[in-house]
């Protein structure tokens, strides 16, 4: 998702025929579930990457932990380092926290020079701190575990519903994969946006090819927390 290609459009197929693949400027990957020794590909030339994490009601801790996990964050980034994209910190259901202020200043802590920003997708509140992400031409990406509204906030950024959300369960705060498939989607201000489906898993590639032609790895254990989650 994400490549540029150059082709011509056949009338007799009613197809664009692809003839050229462009290197890719930014390529976001991991190593595929299942501890298989395989790239997967999450999305490609994309500016941003917006790492999507939701705060809890503040009722059950464990439950919460779930969906602010720093250590799964820190694998996130750095993935987003050896993909040269730049890194977005969306605590999503800000409607829901206690001291959502709070919340981002610990992340702020634990992953210094990455933006943070906080907003609930459901009640459309925030919505314009991803402005400066979303401008004609930028590409943004969401990923994030099942259940932190990724969809949601797709739906609330193109003004109508076009794709599935889900509830998390009660019990143990893990998400549905409502979306399973990966879209990209144009925004009305002209900006790019690509869904993806929920990650239980976030392994780091460490093969040799990361996916960005002439570009190199950047040090992903820069993006460890500081401390463990809350």
């Amino acid at each position: 998702m994400g490549d540029w290609v150059a082709g011509v459009r056949s009338p007799e197929l009613q197809a664009l025929l692809i003839e050229h693949r462009f290197d890719r400027q930014t390529c976001l990957v991991r190593q595929a579930a299942a501890e298989r020794p395989e790239r997967q590909v999450i999305a490609a030339n994309v500016d941003v990457v917006g790492i999507v994490c939701a705060l809890g009601d503040g009722n059950d801790p464990d439950r919460d932990l779930r969906l602010m996990n720093e250590n799964r964050l820190g694998r996130y980034l750095g993935a987003v380092a050896q993909s040269r994209a730049r890194p977005l910190l969306i605590v999503n259901k800000s409607d829901l926290g206690r001291d959502p202020a709070a919340v981002c200043t610990a992340l702020a802590d634990s992953f210094p020079d990455v933006p943070v920003v906080s907003l609930s997708g459901q009640q459309g509140v925030g919505m314009e701190q991803l402005d400066p992400w979303l401008g004609r031409g930028q590409t943004l990406v969401l990923v994030g575990a099942s259940g932190v509204g990724k969809s949601t906030l797709v739906n609330t950024l193109l003004g109508r519903t076009a794709q599935r959300v889900g509830a998390v369960r009660a019990s143990d705060a893990r998400g549905r994969h409502t979306t399973t498939h990966r879209e990209l989607v144009l925004l009305p201000n002209g900006a790019l946006l690509i869904d993806t489906p929920g990650m239980r898993e976030m392994a780091l590639w460490s093969g040799e090819e990361s996916g960005a032609a002439a570009i190199p790895p950047d040090r992903p254990e820069r993006w460890r927390p500081r401390h463990r989650g809350r």
